[in-house]
């Protein structure tokens, strides 16, 4: 019999080799192949291989039982090693774990954030099949798309529709609505409400949003009942039972109405806010208010959501909802040469995708969240780069130690189990240390992003699924290079000096330095201009003066002779020497015009409708805000004829096919209540932010309108306001006083921008301290390393401040590549995001400078301390060391 057939197969000693102790694993293939050579001479290579199979069963218990005993054992081991190499070495070890533990933190942070932001609606039970109703309407003056349709489209959906389940109508409060406490028919406190919305009695049962005191199956079925917030019934009742209490309510819809309900505060990550439901029918069929001649496909303020059977195909749905538009508006549509098309938006998707032309909903871009997320790999990849620097700069400092180790009898793999287990423990702790800073910071992460994350959302899987599988593939990564590089040491080379290819790594130290600064001076940039850009928004003329205006909200429970208070509430105001002219508007700048429709010139084809927009103001408003005519006259209330006629604005008059603004006087605009001459053409004017592209605008004359704009005196303008509040408690007692300053409320617009600006800001400042930390690090070792090369020039004549430009020069060089490999990439990017505003600053040199020179002071003050502390050691003690 030939040796093959009696030698132990490759495949078994491969087996043996994983399933043997480490102390012991030759011994045992060596008796496993003698004996197996000996049964396969004697019985056969048949019965020697079920003889191995026999004992290899037989000793799996032994065989499990030493690897958990000297497994143990030589964990126990690389633990007090690594712990004593840790110790040894404080000063890597706390920068080390110092970037990482920041590094972390930001991520942890910005993972919070991001699955907050991701988290909107996904607490209601039915969430993954309630859908949002969106209206595309498509006309040859252009497109407009909007989450807002007609009260009668849910209702007639699910009758002729069968896979909708059930509906609902949600009509906000447009506006503020003010609530009174009613003891004995007699009003109480009154209380201002910006959350008010009207509802069908189903949305209780398709959202969830649970009742804790009250009936769901008879919540909102009644008319003239109301469902207060937790919050909302404390404020107005304190800890009495509200429970069938009255209020007056002045809104949509008046009247005395009767608490039957209260509900928990919805949760901050909800699309809907609000602390008053109110019964929608109050609405619809009262026979009263705006909508009491309406045929229920007149009027676009209602949103609808649809509750959709399982397995529904969507596509479907939004084929049979268009149908059944476009059946109801044929003969209008036809006529504008328009269609109009319902989309079906998911709810899950509000928040983060609704970019649509008008919106109710708070949202936010999902670019952004995503963009976030980017931002805080890109720190826990520099994190991670500088253990990876520190760890290959050291590689001379322990090639001895693995030298050693190898001498001995080590196997490569248990050095690199050496060191992996020291990146275990350097993780371990500032994974530690980033949780607990995390959770200091997370108030600040609220205030900086206008959201209100709380510890909660460490419940979320996402966050540590997420979290988990980035740190721990990452940290592993980044902890493997190292490992490989110092285990591959040649022990004989490594104990005589000789270290090679592996002496330093500098090329791939300098390219993960420069690396780290791209990420650094990019993120700075980004903030930079974000400032930069907010600054040149509030900078620009929005066609206003809006400085000391004063915005008094209307009195809700004004009576029916409001039209004789106001005026002798105005002319109260203007008899006050600090206030020079009072207008009243149903709109103010910065809050929405009052309509959005269509028009066209008079005598036009209706393919010619253009979209426009409408606000109501009274003949003081033009004054009062500083606006300028350029061609015909103001509003005269006194002129019967004034109250079908408009001013315009220079854009409309280029929309309307006007030859010049003096052209467009006597004109006339086809709207659908009928043509209303032009009687002037103001400026161009901003109503909303300057980032928004000016629309067609119509101002129209009233005589009323919610809001009181004063322009008052700066001079002792608190007493100024003492006397407004005064005078309005006088003239409408029982009301509550709620004020605002114009140019307050229109900066309001840019919080958004302003809380992105922050939040970059605030992780850029992370980044930049990770690469920092790093680069004390590496400072400090090439100080080390040069100690020799530093005493032979300070003997042969050399300063400290040349010893100091010779070991900082080359970090110079390092930002100066990162800036030069950075320009291009952020010139593309910056130019991607500022085309989204209407007016934006220029991409030039300023952008880059700051930021690059910013990045360049932190670093070269950063490595200072070690740069100058060997340049001024003695140079007889740097060559007696060496």
């Amino acid at each position: 019999m030939s040796r093959s057939d009696t030698s132990l197969p490759r495949w078994a000693e491969r087996l043996l080799t994983r399933l043997a102790s480490a102390h012991n694993r030759d011994v045992v293939v060596g008796d496993f192949a003698e004996l197996f050579a000996w049964r396969a001479g004697e019985d056969g290579r048949g019965r020697a291989l079920v003889w191995f199979w026999g004992q290899v069963l037989k000793s799996l218990p032994a065989f499990i039982s030493n690897g958990f005993i000297f497994g143990g054992a030589m964990l126990k081991n690389y633990a007090t090693v690594a712990v004593r190499n840790l110790r040894k070495r404080r000063f890597y070890t706390a920068l080390n774990v110092g970037g990482l533990a920041v590094g972390m933190a930001a991520c942890l942070l910005i993972f919070q954030y991001v699955t907050f932001e991701q988290s909107y609606d996904a607490f209601h039970a039915n969430a993954d099949r309630t859908y949002r109703t969106i209206l595309a309407s498509e006309r040859p003056s252009g497109s407009f798309v909007e989450p807002f349709s007609w009260a009668n489209l849910g209702p007639e959906a699910a009758e002729q529709l069968p896979s909708i389940e059930a509906y609902v109508r949600y009509h906000p409060n447009y506006g503020t609505a003010t609530l009174a406490v009613l003891e004995d028919s007699v009003r109480g406190d009154a209380f201002r409400e910006d959350a008010v919305a009207f509802v069908d009695p189903s949305f209780l049962s398709v959202f969830s949003f649970p009742l804790i005191r009250g009936d769901v199956a008879t919540a909102l079925t009644e008319p003239k009942t109301a469902l207060l917030s937790v919050s909302t019934a404390e404020r107005y009742f304190g800890e009495a039972d509200p429970i069938g209490r009255m209020l007056e309510v002045d809104s949509w819809a008046d009247g005395v109405y009767t608490v039957t309900g209260v509900f928990d505060d919805g949760p901050a990550n909800s699309h809907l806010q609000f602390d008053v439901l109110m019964p929608l029918a109050d609405l619809t069929e009262s026979g009263e208010g705006q909508y009491a001649e309406s045929d229920g496909w007149d009027w676009t303020n209602f949103i609808t959501y649809l509750l959709l059977r399982p397995s529904t195909d969507v596509a479907a749905v939004e084929a049979g909802l268009s149908s059944l538009v476009m059946a109801q508006h044929a003969e209008t549509l036809e006529a504008e040469g328009a269609t109009q098309q319902i989309r079906l938006q998911p709810i899950r998707d509000i928040h983060l995708r609704s970019d649509f032309d008008i919106e109710h909903a708070e949202v936010n871009s999902a670019r952004a969240v995503y963009f976030f997320t980017l931002v805080a790999l890109f720190i826990l990849v520099i994190a991670w780069v500088n253990t990876i620097n520190l760890s290959t700069a050291r590689a001379m400092e322990r090639a001895r130690e693995v030298g050693v180790r190898k001498a001995m009898g080590a196997y490569r793999k248990q050095v690199v189990a050496q060191f992996l287990t020291e990146s275990a423990f350097v993780n371990g702790l500032a994974l530690v240390l980033a949780v607990g800073l995390s959770v200091i910071a997370m108030p600040v992460l609220n205030k900086l992003g206008g959201v209100e994350i709380t510890l909660s959302v460490w419940r979320e899987p996402k966050l540590w699924l997420g979290f988990v599988w980035v740190f721990g593939a990452g940290a592993f990564l980044a902890s493997l290079y190292p490992a490989f590089v110092l285990s591959a040491f040649d022990p004989v080379a490594v104990l005589k000096g000789r270290l090679g290819r592996f002496a330093s790594h500098a090329g791939l130290r300098k390219g993960l330095v420069v690396f780290q600064f791209v990420a650094s001076i990019a993120l700075l940039i980004g903030t930079y201009a974000v400032y930069q850009q907010v600054d040149f928004m509030r900078s620009q003329s929005a066609g206003f003066d809006l400085d000391q205006v004063l915005i008094v909200d209307r009195p809700r429970f004004a009576g029916e002779d409001y039209r004789e208070t106001r005026e002798v509430f105005k002319d109260a105001l203007l008899q006050q020497a600090a206030i020079s002219s009072v207008a009243t508007s149903a709109t103010v700048p910065g809050q929405g015009h009052n309509l959005g429709t269509s028009g066209r010139r008079e005598g036009a084809p209706e393919t010619e409708e253009r979209m426009l927009s409408m606000s109501w103001v009274n003949e003081a408003f033009l004054e009062t805000y500083g606006m300028n005519l350029v061609a015909g006259r103001n509003f005269n209330a006194a002129l019967e004829t004034d109250r079908s006629a408009v001013l315009i604005n220079e854009t409309a008059v280029q929309a309307f096919g006007f030859d010049s603004p003096e052209a467009a006087i006597g004109g006339g605009i086809a709207l659908e209540g009928g043509a209303r001459e032009v009687i002037g053409v103001v400026e161009d004017y901003h109503w909303l932010s300057v980032k928004e592209q000016v629309p067609p605008t119509l101002l129209v004359l009233t005589g009323g309108g919610g809001y009181f704009s004063l322009r008052v005196d700066a001079a002792n303008l608190e007493s100024t306001m003492e006397a407004v509040q005064a005078t309005y408690n006088e003239v409408f007692p029982g009301n509550p006083f709620h004020f605002f300053f114009a140019d307050q409320h229109f900066d309001a617009q840019y919080r958004e921008d302003v809380r992105f600006g922050l939040l970059f800001g605030l992780f850029a400042g992370f980044a930049l301290l990770v690469a920092c930390l790093g680069l004390v690090g590496l400072a400090a070792y090439t100080a080390s390393q040069r100690t020799k090369e530093i005493g032979v020039r300070k003997v042969l004549g050399a300063g400290a401040s040349q010893i100091v430009r010779l070991l900082v020069v080359d970090f110079a060089k390092l930002i100066g590549v990162a800036f030069v490999l950075t320009v291009p990439l952020m010139v593309w990017g910056l130019g991607v995001w500022l085309d989204g505003f209407a007016k934006h600053i220029e991409i030039g040199p300023q952008l880059f400078i700051v930021p690059a020179a910013l990045v360049l002071t932190f670093a070269l003050l950063t490595v200072s301390y070690h740069t100058l502390r060997a340049a001024l050691t003695d140079p007889v003690h740097a060559l007696r060391s060496n």
